[in-house]
């Protein structure tokens, strides 16, 4: 695994980049997508979406 992520081929690129798609899709994101996003953009939205359920 290590490996995969140090060369980092395309394929596994690609993979990376669907499965942060459809996490974004699920949590209502696509609007934007994850591309677009700073880190810290994406753990503000996850953090706001946790506090949401967890106080639901």
């Amino acid at each position: 695994m290590t490996n995969l992520v140090i060369a980092r081929p395309q394929w596994f690129a690609n993979a990376h980049a669907a499965l942060d798609q459809a996490v974004a899709d699920a949590s209502g994101w696509s609007d934007a997508g994850l591309t677009g996003m700073s880190d810290n953009d994406i753990l503000a939205r996850l953090f706001d979406l946790n506090q949401k359920r967890t106080s639901a």
